[in-house]
């Protein structure tokens, strides 16, 4: 019993850390994965990171797409779905378990996020830090305050998903 309640303290810590550092784990939705792959456009060897990857289900479509995909997950229960999908579809995904803080973008062609609005100004100055010109930068329902946006892909009864480029 004694570690059955540990696990479930450690999950729920993660749960906790993930949620102060940057978001609570909220998955994109699966059936708004098109109009992301519209907007980002990828070509073959592109690299696309994905800041909070969750259980990485999104970097597995991109990888199909012919992406070199990166993730970031800080949350321990998602990370290690994002582990197991990589292991199990033998994927070459580079996987981290770390704060999307210690990512380094500047290898990224495309950069994609689902993070809360209070996080927005850091996360802004860290793109325009490390981002090379032309990155394109993809946020899931919300926008980036004072970054103008190339692109807003809008549709009805579903998140609002913003496209920039440095």
């Amino acid at each position: 019993m004694f570690y059955f309640n540990l696990a479930i303290f450690i999950i729920l810590l993660s749960f906790g850390i993930a949620g102060y550092s940057a978001t609570p784990w909220v998955p994109t939705r699966k059936h708004d994965y098109s109009r992301i792959f519209s907007l980002a456009e990828i070509r073959p060897d592109e690299v696309f990171m994905e800041l909070g990857c969750g259980g990485g289900l999104l970097l597995t479509q991109m990888a199909k797409q012919g992406a070199k995909t990166i993730g970031y997950e800080i949350s321990l229960l998602p990370f290690f779905v994002s582990l197991l999908r990589k292991i199990f579809q033998n994927q070459k995904t580079s996987l981290h378990f770390k704060s999307l803080w210690r990512a380094d973008l500047r290898s990224a062609d495309i950069v994609y996020f689902f993070l809360m609005p209070n996080i927005m100004p850091k996360l802004k100055e860290k793109i325009l830090r490390e981002c090379r010109p032309r990155t394109k930068i993809i946020s899931y329902a919300f926008p980036i305050a004072d970054l103008p946006i190339t692109k807003t892909d809008e549709q009805k009864g579903h998140p609002p998903i913003y496209l920039y480029k440095i």
